[in-house]
């Protein structure tokens, strides 16, 4: 009986001994990836930065025909259309998160946080199309028009001329399509932001696709994603394809430095929850 229970024991150690080794060897393979997805960007992109250096991500004119490539207005596109998502969609996300958790009764609770999740789940190819057909009209004949024609007139941020695509479209659309979660708020709102960073047909379809830097709220724009997916099949083999690919490593740099903020800010305030815990 005895060595039954020896034996047993043994081999609960090692199958733990195999989970841990096995997740150790995924968990090193996923940095290996991305490692390996980063280098292959700035090998391919070489070029770019080998003509433009660093000036690359502070130009401002994109023109295939002159062989000049900056790309300030895509950087600038990209965290401005996530920030205004964040703005609205972060009191939307975290109350709706509280009222499901704390305040709704289960009978609401489960058919409504399945529709959350369904909505986070919904192509964004077809929220792109709903923003098009849809919420752009809408945007231009209510809430664009209304603000270009009060608030515009003292604010020269949401001054017209109103389009229903552009920035502010592309806000609101990212603001649908960022998913939030439950718990680790400040960390959740990061990682969503990141997601943010990196979506693409929603935002090329309402974002009006105009390599500008936005000096207005309204102003058509053109995120790093948008520009990579509308030009890259296009285009020439060469300069032009390696400041893309250039763009590429430039999202996955941002992408990857939010995702360590995230973390960090996520560890610190548990372990204040836990200092405090303590103490109490």
């Amino acid at each position: 009986m005895t060595s039954l229970s020896a034996r047993r024991a043994r081999g609960s150690r090692l199958a733990d001994s195999v989970f841990r080794g096995s997740t150790r060897l995924f968990a090193a393979a996923i940095i290996v990836v991305i490692v390996a997805i980063a280098g292959l960007l700035i090998v391919s992109s070489r070029l770019t930065w080998q003509t433009f250096g660093l000036s690359f991500l502070t130009g401002t004119t994109w023109d295939p025909v002159a062989g000049v490539f900056g790309a300030l207005p895509f950087v600038v596109g990209t965290l401005v259309t996530a920030a205004l998502a964040m703005v609205i969609a972060a009191p939307i996300g975290v109350a709706t998160a509280i009222f499901l958790a704390e305040l709704a009764p289960a009978w609401l609770a489960v058919p409504l946080g399945f529709l959350v999740e369904l909505l986070a789940g919904i192509p964004s190819v077809v929220i792109g199309l709903w923003g098009v057909f849809v919420l752009s009209p809408v945007l231009r004949s209510t809430i664009e028009d209304w603000l270009a024609n009060t608030v515009g007139t003292v604010i020269p941020l949401f001054a017209g001329p109103t389009f229903g695509v552009g920035i502010f479209a592309a806000g609101i659309i990212l603001a649908i399509v960022v998913p939030f979660a439950r718990s680790g708020i400040i960390g959740a709102l990061i990682l969503g932001l990141g997601r943010a960073l990196g979506e693409t047909m929603a935002v090329t379809m309402v974002i009006g696709n105009n390599p500008q830097i936005p000096t207005r709220l309204f102003d058509q724009g053109q995120t790093i994603s948008s520009q990579i997916a509308t030009t890259f099949n296009e285009a020439s083999i060469g300069l032009q394809t390696s400041s893309l690919i250039a763009l590429g490593f430039t999202l996955l740099a941002m992408t990857i430095a939010l995702n360590v903020i995230a973390r960090f800010l996520v560890r610190r305030v548990a372990g204040d929850g836990g200092g405090l815990a303590s103490a109490g």
